[in-house]
């Protein structure tokens, strides 16, 4: 669920076809879910696999500014897990976005980079999982909104 702090239409996508992209500032609140598969395999000691999968609520902010009729810049951030799943929950990222249609659809191609920072722990002694990581690289972002 996300909620407008700010928007500001931009002159330039009044009278476009394609979706009016305003500069924003909206606050967000949610949940993600987190699924893990992990296989292992050791010489000596053999195979070992384990699945964990989690729900992690989430609140994070959002920006998305425009510079031209077809072209925005997206920066999300959220922080979550707040012990409910996860001692700390940290997505981040930011996008450019094209903005164009296909046929009557409006739709949106958006490439950047992405970064998500997990400190997760169940379990004890020889049954515990841990996963405490940051994940990042780039990311490719096709929508079509019917």
């Amino acid at each position: 669920m996300s909620y407008d702090v700010l928007r500001l239409p931009v002159g330039w996508t009044a009278n476009s076809k394609k979706p009016a992209r305003d500069l924003a500032v909206q606050l967000r609140v949610g949940g993600r879910y987190t699924a893990l598969d992990v296989d292992v395999s050791f010489p000596d000691i053999g195979n070992r696999s384990r699945s964990e999968g989690w729900v992690d609520p989430m609140i994070g902010a959002r920006f998305l500014v425009p510079f031209s009729q077809d072209w925005s810049f997206v920066i999300n951030g959220s922080i979550g897990g707040f012990g409910a799943a996860s001692q700390l929950a940290l997505p981040a990222g930011g996008t450019f976005s094209r903005d164009f249609t296909i046929g009557q659809f409006p739709s949106s191609l958006q490439f950047g980079y992405l970064a998500i920072g997990d400190d997760y722990t169940k379990g004890s002694g020889a049954d515990r999982f841990v996963w405490d990581t940051v994940l990042q690289g780039p990311v490719i972002h096709w929508a079509i909104r019917f």
